[in-house]
């Protein structure tokens, strides 16, 4: 008995094994094509990342308030903040320098984005405390009015 469950157990693996997946009725190419952004998206989500911190480190806080969706947030580890609360913060601490890399961005859908990279950040809030030096980034973008907001931001600690 145990010969036979074993021989059709082989039986029906060997038949799965056989099964061929069917081709796609559309067009692949325009799938992937539809998930991409164009260089456009890519280089003004970007641009709006770099310039975030940018803003940030010289205390723009004019530009970095227009750069930002009202409804943004931001979560460091065990403190959100809302778009207010940000800004205060960038004004308050001191950014000596940055540096951004392994920046990818990936569409969500026509109009959300997320851009995700690492940081090395040298800087320090209003009680001297240094910032985690090795952060990895995520940012979400919503596309409003035909333009390009971050809306939440996320770092994570990198320890090495």
């Amino acid at each position: 008995m145990k010969q036979v469950t074993f021989i059709l157990s082989a039986v029906v693996l060997l038949a799965f094994t056989q099964c061929k997946p069917k081709a796609p009725a559309n067009n692949n190419t325009q799938t992937v094509a539809a998930s991409e952004f164009s260089k456009a998206d890519i280089t003004s989500i970007t641009n709006k990342e770099i310039s975030m911190w940018e803003f940030g480190k010289t205390k723009q806080a004019d530009k970095l308030n227009g750069l930002l969706a009202d409804d943004y947030q931001a979560f460091f580890g065990k403190v959100l903040m809302n778009k207010a609360e940000v800004i205060r913060n960038f004004q308050a601490s001191d950014i000596s320098n940055y540096r951004l890399f392994n920046i990818r961005t990936k569409k969500v859908n026509d109009d959300a984005a997320i851009i995700y990279y690492e940081a090395l950040q040298n800087a320090k809030d209003a009680d001297g405390d240094q910032w985690v030096p090795n952060v990895a980034v995520s940012t979400i973008y919503g596309k409003r009015g035909g333009s390009w907001y971050p809306v939440f931001y996320h770092e994570t600690p990198i320890l090495k």
